[in-house]
């Protein structure tokens, strides 16, 4: 059986899938990182020189490659280097690291929050980060490209649709199979 398709249909289908494509990929989302089981301690290492972290209003201090520090959750703020901070936020590129996960790398900024002990952390990633993030978590056991770039359509299609899950909770996702299990990795 031949399908005939219309090239006038064809062309207007093609341009809206273009302009919807170009502004899903300029998205910027919020992703909630350990949203379960937030830690209460993690080491960032830096793994550039242009890596930066800001602490609270504090202008942003650069840190050398394999420089470490230290956040720790106290009630309701940060402590690192002998101080208490109300948020922290790093840039560049670093490895995350803190008992009860394995260690990942981050290329993308993270803002890192206090509450009741633990550490909030978001992560501000672009639509295709995410969506490989997503890939790496929820098609780890596929095998065919096919289902792979399903998937990828699957796991995109969502992010753009229901971006706004969590926007009461000041994220768009968490990292878990409530909306689509998320894994970082080296």
């Amino acid at each position: 059986m031949k399908i005939r398709t219309n090239p006038r249909l064809a062309l207007i289908f093609l341009a809206f899938i273009s302009a919807g494509g170009a502004q899903a990929q300029s998205r910027s989302l919020r992703v909630r990182l350990f949203w379960l089981h937030p830690p209460a301690t993690i080491t960032i290492t830096s793994l550039s020189p242009t890596a930066s972290l800001r602490l609270g209003s504090a202008n942003p201090k650069t840190g050398r490659p394999g420089s470490a520090i230290v956040m720790a959750a106290e009630g309701n703020r940060l402590r690192t280097g002998g101080h208490l901070w109300s948020q922290a936020e790093w840039l560049g590129k670093a490895r995350l690291e803190g008992e009860g996960f394995a260690s990942f790398q981050i290329a993308f900024p993270l803002t890192i929050t206090a509450r009741q002990g633990r550490l909030h952390m978001i992560a501000r990633m672009s639509l295709e980060e995410y969506v490989a993030a997503v890939l790496a978590g929820e098609a780890g056991g596929f095998q065919s490209d096919e289902a792979l770039k399903a998937m990828a359509v699957a796991a995109r299609t969502y992010a753009v649709r229901f971006q706004p899950r969590h926007a009461a909770e000041g994220f768009d996702f968490c990292d878990t199979t409530h909306c689509q299990d998320l894994r970082l990795s080296d």
